[in-house]
């Protein structure tokens, strides 16, 4: 229930004034239905993904709640969320009370929407809308944010708000015990992803940082064992709780430790997620999914707009260079027409971009990626680096 958004909870309200009602003056015994029919109906809802939850779909969403409620009365199972084999109507709805309650809901289906003016607990907050003249309602699409876009803002805003000060890694496990103080806190759901989205950001700098300090102070075989695993874990962590494109982080660890065919499994397995992601651009989305699911299980399926590098931790030395030339390298690319990538950016993405195709063996494509990359604004002074690669490529 914590998960669902706000249009969610309304309407599961709207639900469960509608069962009050339309249980008034029967029985104990005569009720056969209860709000837990309701919160049940709603969760088969969400996860249909058959509506956008915003505001203006309030009354939509019902109605799509109500015609599954009437779905199964009428065919006798209402299968638990949880337990999709336990028919919930088994005990009370069937026979002649399930014929009965059938004949009452599908008397309020042929009404139409309209029926909750009849509710009498719902009625009452429509009514102070509709009997007051002086009261209105904006109903100009240009001034109303739907819910798809006030979280493609959201999530816009924590993939940009990803780098912490570099420090020693006492300072980054001081970062973790904040982690796991704030935690206790019951914080509203946009901390609560940005909270997971920093965490991840803190596991992994955290790691590099540690397997750069076990190498260059510890000589030991078993220090070096023990390190790695850890290094390694939080890794596999802070992708379970970052972006999609955090998986990366992964592979070049796994390059990094001279692990090459793990390196390759986990880019195959980025690539297919990849595949299945939402793009942030910007402030908006190139698509829409996971309609109904909790930001912060959204928050694992999406690609943000920029890939963030500290540019004082050593990943991979194939990103040295770069690393040194500028304080942040931010994008990943394949093609732009440039509407996408923004100016201050071009230049280091071609450049990234020429790398990946180096190291692929496509040497000609590379040499056209770095001229394109020479041929950019210059604002992330990495040319001097450029006209390098472009002198240690292999090519006539």
């Amino acid at each position: 229930m914590y998960s669902m958004n706000h249009t969610q909870f309304l309407t599961y309200g709207l639900l469960k004034l509608f069962v009050k009602d339309f249980n008034n003056g029967l029985s104990e015994e005569e009720e056969l239905l209860c709000s837990y029919h309701m919160k049940t109906t709603i969760f088969w809802v969400i996860q249909q993904n058959t509506i956008d939850w915003c505001p203006q779909n309030l009354l939509a969403a019902f109605w799509i709640c109500f015609k599954l409620l009437l779905k199964w009365v009428y065919e006798g199972v209402c299968p638990n969320f949880f337990i999709p084999d336990n028919n919930m109507f088994l005990n009370k709805v069937h026979g002649n009370a399930q014929r009965n309650l059938f004949t009452r809901l599908y008397g309020l289906y042929e009404k139409g929407i309209s029926f909750l003016l009849q509710s009498p607990s719902i009625s009452l907050l429509f009514m102070d809308v509709i009997c007051n003249p002086r009261f209105s309602i904006c109903t100009d699409d240009r001034s109303m944010i739907s819910g798809t876009q006030i979280e493609a803002d959201l999530l816009f805003e924590i993939s940009n708000y990803n780098i912490f000060p570099i420090g020693n890694l006492h300072k980054f496990v001081k970062y973790l015990h904040t982690v796991e103080h704030l935690i206790c806190f019951h914080l509203p759901q946009h901390q609560i992803i940005m909270l997971q989205k920093q965490t991840a950001s803190i596991l992994q700098t955290c790691a590099w940082l540690l397997h750069e300090t076990c190498i260059y102070t510890s000589g030991v075989n078993k220090h070096l064992y023990i390190a790695e695993k850890i290094s390694f874990f939080m890794l596999k962590l802070a992708a379970k709780l970052g972006f999609v494109s955090d998986l990366l982080f992964v592979a070049m660890y796994h390059y990094k430790t001279l692990r090459y065919r793990a390196a390759l499994s986990v880019i195959e397995t980025t690539k297919v997620k990849l595949e299945h992601a939402r793009k942030v651009y910007g402030r908006h989305e190139d698509q829409e999914v996971g309609g109904g699911q909790s930001l912060s299980r959204k928050i694992r399926q999406i690609v943000p707009p920029y890939i963030n590098f500290q540019s004082s931790v050593c990943f991979i030395n194939e990103l040295t260079p770069e690393q040194q030339s500028a304080l942040q390298n931010k994008d990943l690319v394949h093609h732009d027409q440039g509407l996408l990538v923004p100016v201050v950016l071009r230049d280091i993405s071609w450049e990234i971009l020429g790398i990946c195709q180096e190291l692929a063996g496509d040497y000609q494509a590379a040499l056209y990626s770095y001229q394109q990359a020479l041929g950019q604004p210059p604002l992330n002074n990495i040319q001097r680096i450029t006209r390098h690669r472009i002198r240690s490529l292999p090519v006539t």
